[in-house]
């Protein structure tokens, strides 16, 4: 193979991990954001500040987390597709590209509508009016499942636990049966078989010779 194509092959694939590690830790950053954003709306006593958390929130959310979340996704199945991990041969890649899929459900059923049906309160109002007209619980969770999450997955890239993926198919069935070192059932066990040794019969004495 042309060392040109292996070199382009190889910075190809170095671009798309690259990317896959950007969106994984920039998503990571976004649900930090976040968190401090529905704290201080939480604990703050100005209404003005509050409106302020809630707003940021309602921006923040629909023009960064579903574009990370494709992103990495999509980065993560093509590092698989492309590399010897594969996306179901790893205990750890398996693993992963669960996780990433599920959070980017979850973004775009949950997480997405949320954001963009928000209703921004007015800024006039006080904390407690604002933060009443808000479900908080529902946009707090998010950041902390997914913050959670996208750390496991990086634990998983860096430890690579659980080895390959053992997957018992009829092919591997079928050659398993067809080994003569496994025993079969339907050949007879030692004890079973009749002994085939043959025993030859005692020989006679030996007479000693008559003397002359």
């Amino acid at each position: 193979m042309d060392n040109t194509f292996l070199q382009r092959r190889k910075r190809l694939r170095n671009g798309v991990l690259v990317v896959h590690v950007v969106a994984s830790v920039a998503w990571i950053g976004v649900d930090l954001a976040l968190l401090a954003l529905l704290s201080m709306t939480i604990t703050t006593s100005d209404g003005a500040v509050a409106a302020a958390g809630v707003r940021a929130v309602a921006v923040v959310i629909p023009a960064t987390v579903p574009a990370l979340a494709l992103m990495m996704v999509t980065s993560g199945v093509l590092l698989g597709l492309g590399t010897k991990w594969g996306l179901l041969k790893y205990t750890w890649v398996a693993w992963k590209l669960f996780i990433g899929v599920v959070l980017t459900v979850l973004v775009g059923v949950l997480l997405l509508p949320t954001a963009l049906t928000l209703d921004v309160p007015d800024a006039a109002r006080s904390a407690d009016q604002v933060r009443a007209g808000v479900t908080l619980p529902d946009l707090l969770a998010p950041p902390i499942v997914s913050g959670i999450a996208l750390i496991t997955a990086v634990v998983l890239s860096v430890y690579k636990p659980g080895g390959r993926v053992r997957l018992r198919t009829a092919q591997s069935a079928t050659a398993r049966r067809r080994d003569p070192r496994r025993p079969r059932a339907d050949r007879p066990s030692d004890a079973s078989r009749p002994d085939r040794t043959h025993t030859s019969p005692p020989r006679p004495p030996r007479r000693a010779p008559l003397p002359r």
